[in-house]
């Protein structure tokens, strides 16, 4: 049963909590998620298993998105949700996930693997290299200028970015689909 009435509106704190509450769960499975396929070898020696095993990643921040969104409109809002407010608490939601993600990936660049970044651009250039018309002098020398430049803390920037950026047509896509009414309601 909901704690408010279809009148009121929940505070902005009780919004951000509930967006940590589902973006940190799904943040920690995330990250665990992404940490053990380094670990397993999915992203750097078996990639063909990789590309299958980040897609069903995907599963974590679609589940997140809508259970948060479902509860917020069933707790809070009396059982009926706006567009806005639901893209609203997508994106909330989101926002927690891409941080979380993004301090896995400082963890995992940083402490866990400090050569997970070398091993990853290594990786990259061999696979570049393969390809037809590839000119393995530029790839190479582009890969040592990478190399140089990417840091446990730029590694996690680009992990928030993509978390952030799929969240946010995760979101999107659920704040048009998710239903506006609590399934029974009136």
């Amino acid at each position: 049963m909901s704690d408010t009435t279809p009148d009121s509106v929940p505070s902005p704190a009780r919004f951000a909590l509930h967006a940590l509450k589902y973006g940190s769960i799904a943040g920690l499975i995330g990250g665990a998620w992404m940490i053990g396929e380094y670990a397993l070898g999915f992203q750097t020696e078996r990639p063909e298993i990789g590309r299958w095993t980040f897609l069903a990643s995907m599963i974590v921040p679609i589940a997140a998105v809508i259970l948060g969104m479902t509860a917020w409109r069933n707790n809070a809002l009396g059982g009926r949700i706006r567009f806005v407010q639901a893209f609203g608490m997508a994106l909330a939601v989101g926002l927690s996930f891409a941080l979380l993600m993004a301090a896995a990936g400082w963890l995992h660049a940083a402490v866990l693997e400090p050569d997970l970044i070398e091993r990853a651009l290594d990786r990259y250039a061999v696979t570049a290299a393969q390809q037809p018309e590839a000119k393995p002098e530029a790839i190479a020398a582009q890969v040592e200028l990478w190399k140089r430049s990417t840091t446990p803390v730029t590694y996690a920037q680009g992990v928030f970015t993509r978390s952030l950026v799929l969240s946010f047509f995760v979101g999107l896509l659920a704040a048009i689909t998710v239903p506006k009414k609590r399934p029974g309601l009136d």
